[in-house]
């Protein structure tokens, strides 16, 4: 009982680190229509010199129009797949990866959080976990989500077999 109860705290500290993204889960900055590829390229090459040359540039790209992320956060998933020793060709790919990885990661936290819940009493953790991310707020926000991930199976994504594998995954 002891050794539960202790990995559950240290569960429900390592939940603690992740408050910020889990507290609105799924919602990540919309891309910036109004900057080209020119206006990117520029503010690449002042904030991300390592990011500066024309594929890795249009990487970035692809990967804000194809993730619909803010280019600033592609940027930061093109950094961390060449810090995996991803080839340019292979970065889209692996931002792709990386994101929905991120997402089910953040559907698996949940979902263990809101099983806790379901418990009867409901576990401490996951009612301290609720809590921690906004109670009602929280349960609002999860399920914006929810619907955003309904119209994106829908709507004009439903063509995109990279994210139809990972809807489906996360559905599971």
């Amino acid at each position: 009982r002891l050794a539960s109860d202790r990995a559950d705290a240290e569960a429900f500290a390592a939940l603690q680190k992740q408050k910020e993204a889990l507290s609105k889960p799924f919602t990540f900055r919309s891309r910036e229509d109004t900057i080209d590829l020119n206006h990117l390229a520029r503010s690449i090459l002042a904030e991300r010199p390592r990011l500066a040359n024309e594929p890795l540039i249009r990487a970035v790209d692809e990967v804000s129009r194809t993730l619909r992320l803010h280019q600033t956060d592609a940027c930061k998933l093109v950094e961390r797949a060449l810090e995996l020793g991803v080839g340019v060709q292979e970065v889209p790919r692996k931002c792709a990866a990386i994101y929905y990885r991120e997402c089910h990661f953040q559907a698996l936290c949940i979902h263990d959080m809101a099983q806790g819940l379901a418990q009867s009493p409901p576990a401490k953790q996951s009612v301290a976990f609720c809590g921690l991310l906004g109670g009602k707020r929280f349960i609002a926000s999860l399920f914006e989500a929810l619907g955003v991930l309904l119209r994106d199976l829908t709507g004009e994504r439903a063509m995109d077999q990279v994210f139809l594998a990972h809807a489906g995954i996360m559905i599971q």
